[in-house]
């Protein structure tokens, strides 16, 4: 979990490094916290567990 978690946030600062404008980076905030994002998907797989 700790490593999908860091391996997440090594995307995420890429994504947001490489975006070229506040759109791109409104896309890359709900993608990883969206209610289907990432970080959403993964904090429920710990809930169920």
């Amino acid at each position: 979990m700790r490593d999908k978690l860091e391996s997440m946030k090594t995307e995420a600062l890429l994504d947001i490094t490489a975006a070229a404008n506040l759109d791109q980076v409104n896309d890359i905030r709900v993608k990883y916290l969206g209610k289907k994002g990432e970080l959403t998907t993964l904090i429920s797989a710990m809930e169920i567990a």
